[in-house]
C-alpha cells in the first residue's frame, strides 16, 4: 500500500524534477537525482544573458533555483562582509527583479558557504538556510522574509529538502569538536523535531515520500548514512559503513538506493550504494576525492571529485565502470560543485577562483567531452528547457544556449 507521504510526494517530485525538461532546484527533486530523461543542449556556446544585481555577488559552487518564471541565486552582500543575500532575476531576459532584505551570512563566510535556495511550487515560495538561520521568503513581494528561526549552529556546504509538509536539513560543524544537528520544521516555520549528533554532517538530506535521510559523522572519518520518520524524528535505521574518509557533500536517493561520496584531503575519496530499505551497504568504490551529490538515472551514477583539476566519471547501478576512465574537465573546483544529466548529456561547471573551466558537455554514453565554453563558471548546472543557466566565479549568473547559423533568437521551451 502506497503511504498518504507517498502519494503526496509523489506529486511534488513531479512538480519539483520536471522543469520542462531540466530542474527547478539543486539537483533536481528531493532525492537529488540530478537527472532529466529528455536532453538538454548539446552546444552551450551562446550566452543568452550575464545576470547582474547591485552590491551582489553570487556565491560560486552554489545552484541557482528556477519557478514562476524567474531564477533565484543566492549570494552576499560586497559592500557588507558577513551579510547573505538571495536576488531574483527575470528567467527569459536574465533582469534584475530584487533583492531580499539582509540575511544571516555570519559563520557562513568564514567556512565557505556552498548554500542554495530551493524553489517550492506547493507555496510559491522560497527556502533557504545561510548563517544560524533558516527563511522562508516570500517571492512575490521582493524576498521579503515570511518567517526566520534561529538555527542550533552554522551551516554550510548544501541546501534544504523542502517537502509538500516539512523544511529539513542540518548544521555543520566541521573540525570543530562540537556537535551537529538535524532538524525538521514545517512550512509555517514550528520546529517539529531536531536530533543532536557528533560530528560533522554535508550536504542536502533526500526524501523517499516516506523518511528523511541524511549523512552524519559521530566522529570525523566515521562516516554514517541515518533515516528518520519525518513526522516524530525516530530513527528508523542507523547504518556505519566501510568507508575511510569523511562526508562532505549531498545524498542521492534513487530506485530504493541512496549514493554519496567521500572526500579526503590526502588522496582518494569513495563512492558508496547503500539500500535504502535498512542501510546495508551494496557496494563501495575508490574514486576522486569529491564533495559532490552523485547523479542517478538513465543506467548511470555519475560523480565529480579532484581539487587539482576536475574528473567526472561514472559507473553502473551495480557498480560497473561506465566509462574508461574519469574525464578531466579542468579547473580547480571539483570538489565543490555537481554535475547533471540531461538525457544524452552531461553537464559540469567547475571553475572558480582558484582555477578556470568552462560549462562543459559530455556524451553521457562514454564521458566524452562534446563541447565546452570558455567562461570560468563555478556551481551545479541548472538545465532549463533548452538553456542551462549556472553561476559564474564573477559574481554573476550565466544562461548558456546552443547558437545555430542564421538564428538570433529563441524560444525556451517548456
Amino acid at each position: 500500500m502506497i503511504s498518504r507521504f507517498g502519494l503526496r510526494s509523489a506529486a511534488l517530485l513531479l512538480a519539483i524534477c520536471v522543469c520542462g525538461r531540466g530542474f527547478a532546484n539543486f539537483h533536481g527533486g528531493m532525492g537529488h537525482e540530478g537527472y532529466s530523461a529528455a536532453d538538454g543542449p548539446a552546444n552551450v556556446a551562446g550566452i543568452v544573458w550575464e545576470a547582474t544585481a547591485p552590491d551582489f555577488a553570487v556565491q560560486a559552487g552554489t545552484s541557482v533555483a528556477v519557478g514562476d518564471g524567474k531564477v533565484f541565486a543566492y549570494g552576499y552582500k560586497v559592500s557588507g562582509p558577513g551579510v547573505a543575500k538571495v536576488v531574483c532575476f527575470d528567467r527569459r531576459t536574465g533582469g534584475w527583479l530584487w533583492t531580499s532584505p539582509d540575511l544571516d551570512g555570519e559563520y557562513t563566510f568564514e567556512n565557505w558557504g556552498w548554500l542554495s535556495p530551493v524553489y517550492d511550487p506547493n507555496t510559491g515560495d522560497l527556502f533557504i538556510a545561510t548563517g544560524y538561520t533558516l527563511y522562508r521568503l516570500d517571492v512575490d513581494n521582493d524576498g521579503e522574509v515570511v518567517w526566520d528561526e534561529p538555527l542550533p549552529d552554522g551551516v554550510v556546504n548544501g541546501t534544504v529538502l523542502v517537502t509538500s509538509d516539512y523544511v529539513c536539513g542540518h548544521t555543520f560543524r566541521p573540525f570543530m569538536g562540537t556537535d551537529s544537528y538535524v532538524y525538521c520544521y514545517d512550512l509555517n516555520g514550528v520546529l517539529n523535531w531536531q536530533r543532536e549528533h557528533g560530528g560533522a554532517g554535508s550536504g542536502a538530506p533526500a526524501y523517499d515520500g516516506t523518511y528523511v535521510y541524511d549523512l552524519i559523522e559521530e566522529t570525523l572519518g566515521d562516516p554514517q548514512m541515518r533515516a528518520y520518520d519525518p513526522v516524530s524524528g525516530e530513527t528508523i535505521w542507523s547504518s556505519t559503513l566501510t568507508l575511510t574518509n569523511s562526508w562532505s557533500g549531498g545524498l542521492t536517493y534513487a530506485d530504493g538506493y541512496l549514493y554519496a561520496q567521500t572526500y579526503s584531503f590526502f588522496g582518494n575519496g569513495e563512492m558508496v550504494k547503500v539500500n535504502a530499505l535498512d542501510g546495508t551497504e551494496a557496494w563501495a568504490k575508490t574514486v576522486p576525492s569529491g564533495d559532490a551529490t552523485p547523479t542517478v538515472g538513465g543506467g548511470l551514477v555519475i560523480g565529480v571529485g579532484d581539487w587539482s583539476s576536475a574528473k567526472v566519471f561514472a559507473y553502473t547501478p551495480n557498480g560497473v565502470e561506465a566509462w574508461a576512465g574519469p574525464t578531466d574537465v579542468g579547473g580547480s573546483s571539483g570538489w565543490t560543485v555537481s554535475a547533471v544529466r540531461a538525457g544524452r548529456y552531461v553537464y559540469t561547471a567547475t571553475g572558480g577562483i582558484w582555477g578556470s573551466a568552462g560549462l562543459t558537455v559530455l556524451d553521457a554514453s562514454d564521458g566524452s567531452i562534446v563541447h565546452a565554453n570558455s567562461v570560468n563558471v563555478s556551481g551545479t548546472p541548472v538545465v532549463d528547457g533548452n538553456q542551462v543557466i549556472v553561476p559564474g566565479a564573477n559574481g554573476n549568473v550565466y544562461c548558456f544556449r546552443s547558437y545555430a547559423t542564421g538564428v538570433t533568437e529563441w524560444e525556451v521551451y517548456d
